[in-house]
């Protein structure tokens, strides 16, 4: 079920809502995930500090482990704004 969440209404007939391509992330949806280039899709790497071996979060992917997508293109549909305007009357069927 998709949600439409108005952010602003501009005039009677004229509002704005978040995208409901990228959810309001302004971001390319990724539908293959592409694992993190630096930890190999670990989300950890293995450092040695002062002869210790800690597991760290990978900083490049936040511990995700998974190519971070901002990094990639905007949202097609909205351009990276995140929001659309709608102009005109529309009718929500439940």
């Amino acid at each position: 079920m998709t949600t439409i969440t108005i952010i602003e209404h501009v005039s009677p007939n004229r509002v704005v809502v978040r995208c409901a391509h990228c959810q309001g992330t302004g971001i390319k949806p990724t539908y293959r995930e592409t694992p993190c280039p630096v930890c190999g899709g670990r989300g950890v790497l293995l450092l040695e500090i002062h002869g210790e071996l800690p597991l760290v979060a990978c900083a490049y992917c936040t511990g995700t482990g998974i190519k971070p997508t901002y990094r990639e293109t905007p949202c097609p549909q909205c351009g990276g704004a995140g929001t659309q305007p709608i102009v005109g009357t529309a009718t929500i069927v439940t």
